[in-house]
């Protein structure tokens, strides 16, 4: 993986460990950059 966008104000990314944790409720995108050129996105929301 390249590189991983989100939106901090819902959750947050421990690069290390590759963990993406809910930090409050809300909605949000999260984008992921391969090094290869292939985007994915997901959507998800935290209740």
């Amino acid at each position: 993986m390249e590189r991983i966008q989100l939106n901090r104000e819902v959750e947050n990314y421990e690069a290390k460990k590759g963990k993406i944790t809910a930090v409050r409720k809300g909605t949000t995108t999260i984008y992921v950059y391969a090094r290869n050129g292939l985007t994915k996105s997901v959507k998800v929301k935290v209740k």
